[in-house]
């Protein structure tokens, strides 16, 4: 109902940018961590099968010019937004690093 109450005030978006975004679902940490992102497996030693198949983001591409306006406006009003539901979380919450057990992550 959250997600979809979410949708109805900020219009649609993708799947994992919507669940983000939406400050109303309460978050929680599995520890230790049950899954990490596909370009962190060199960071903790874990073999990545899928290298071949992972595209590179365009986002980052020195072809992808960031010299719109609209877009530094919308950047940076994303920024203090994030900004200040950190700083809110601050009284709430405690920042630790989640531990991972690489043995998780072996294909066996």
């Amino acid at each position: 109902k959250k997600l979809l109450q979410y949708e109805l005030e900020n219009g649609i978006a993708l799947a994992d940018a919507q669940i983000a975004s939406c400050n109303t679902l309460l978050s929680y940490q599995i520890e230790p961590a049950a899954i990490i992102q596909l370009n962190q497996c060199n960071n903790y030693d874990i073999p990545n099968i899928f290298t071949n198949t992972i595209q590179t983001s365009t986002v980052s591409h020195p072809y992808n010019p960031k010299v719109h306006l609209i877009f530094w406006i919308k950047r940076i009003a994303a920024q203090i937004k994030l900004g200040v539901h950190i700083l809110s979380l601050i009284t709430k919450s405690k920042r630790r690093y989640i531990k991972l057990n690489k043995e998780n992550f072996s294909k066996e």
